[in-house]
């Protein structure tokens, strides 16, 4: 298994700054992000190149692949698309699955997405809470199995991602302490066991960005 995996979640999205953006979008549940979110998602990205993290797996939501891509091109890497890791399909969100960009179209706009990485499972329509945590973490399991190396890792979802590989790689009780948008967090396998080192780190982000972190 990877000893280091880093996971993320995405930068500030358009509906944040804009709420009456889904009125007149295409696809009302899959806004890309906001212009502050551009920004944040490139200071994220300067972060995570500082880091030794080369394989980058997202969740296919627009917000998510712009946020990963940025990394992407910083780090000089390709990106992968795992749906297992996408955003809680909640009927009180939604009234059926969100429509999403096709995989092509994404690989249009996005030049990183890369289409060798076989996805570990697609979600479900509708699901609990509980049933989107138990889908992450089966997702977040599969892929450390699957490449199990010493090549570091870098997941960029939502926050019910981020909180969802913590349950699925941590053994304990982990609080579920929130996500600030544009966070990060870092976990470190010693002896077989995943620990969390670090939690939620929003250093790379000016005073006023991290003051709205968990929108």
């Amino acid at each position: 298994m990877p000893r280091v995996l880093w996971i993320t979640r995405h930068a500030n999205r358009q509906d944040f700054v804009d709420p009456e953006w889904h009125e007149t979008a295409d696809r009302p549940h899959d806004p890309g992000l906001s212009p502050d979110g551009v920004t944040q998602a490139h200071k994220l990205a300067q972060r995570l190149a500082q880091t030794d993290a080369r394989r980058i797996v997202a969740s296919p939501f627009l917000r998510t692949v712009q946020t990963a891509h940025a990394a992407a091109e910083a780090i000089d890497t390709s990106l992968w698309l795992e749906p297992g890791l996408g955003e809680w399909l909640n009927p009180d969100w939604f009234a059926e699955s969100p429509s999403l960009l096709p995989p092509d179209t994404l690989a249009d706009r996005f030049g990183r997405v890369d289409f060798t990485h076989a996805p570990c499972l697609t979600p479900s329509f509708p699901e609990s809470r509980d049933a989107m945590f138990d889908r992450i973490g089966t997702a977040a399991r599969c892929l450390v199995r699957r490449y199990d190396d010493t090549e570091e890792m870098l997941i960029v979802g939502h926050g019910a991602t981020v909180q969802g590989v913590l349950f699925g790689l941590v053994e304990g009780d982990v609080p579920d302490a929130g996500c600030p948008l544009a966070s990060v967090t870092k976990l470190v396998r010693r002896n077989g066991v995943w620990e969390i080192a670090l939690r939620n780190d929003t250093t790379h982000l000016d005073d006023a960005e991290a003051a709205d972190r968990f929108r």
